[in-house]
């Protein structure tokens, strides 16, 4: 949209600029088509490093969103292990004999 409004801008004072010059002035047109060339070129390179910034925002946050599907849970840093993880019935079945001992050893 920046972009867009400052093209307009540039194609308003280039036609401004050629009405203003006339047939003798051969070195003040080389020069205002000059000048338009390089601003030309200072628009589109601007609005490749926009459209270049936009696409990597989006596939940062694509990336981001997939990292945190796939992110284990705050548990694990702890050791507890993710919740659907079911293969450790060694380790809850010690864990409850544990839990019953202290029960017993404490009423």
């Amino acid at each position: 949209m920046k972009t867009a409004l400052f093209l307009a801008a540039a194609v308003a004072m280039c036609g401004s600029a050629f009405a203003g010059t006339s047939s003798h002035e051969p070195q003040q047109k080389a020069g205002v088509i000059d000048t338009v060339k390089q601003d030309a070129h200072q628009i589109g390179s601007a609005f490749r490093h926009d459209m270049h910034s936009i696409a990597r925002a989006d596939k940062f946050r694509q990336e981001q969103g997939m990292d945190q599907r796939h992110a284990p849970s705050g548990t694990t840093a702890m050791g507890a292990g993710p919740a659907q993880n079911t293969g450790s019935h060694d380790r809850q079945a010690r864990m409850d004999d544990a839990y019953a001992r202290w029960q017993h050893s404490h009423r």
